[in-house]
């Protein structure tokens, strides 16, 4: 068995296998920066939907209760 003609082989083998190691990594690292980006992007929506409707719920509250009762209009039937 002739040893030198094998080294070769076995550099292309480990350059190989360190370019597919290495292009796990990067893809593994942008998979998580990507989830890790629609995470926050979600969040960000979810946090502006929130204060957005809750901001639209207190000004509907204020304009068609608040004001109609302290008017003495509440709707109470009496």
């Amino acid at each position: 068995m002739n040893l030198p003609q094998y080294f070769g082989l076995f550099s292309t083998f480990r350059y190989l296998a360190a370019l597919f190691s290495l292009s796990g990594a990067v893809l593994f690292a942008s998979m998580f920066i990507l989830i890790a980006f629609h995470a926050f992007v979600a969040a960000a929506a979810v946090l502006a939907l929130t204060l957005l409707f809750s901001q639209r719920l207190r000004n509907f509250t204020d304009s068609k209760f608040t004001k109609a009762y302290s008017n003495g209009q509440s709707g109470g039937g009496e």
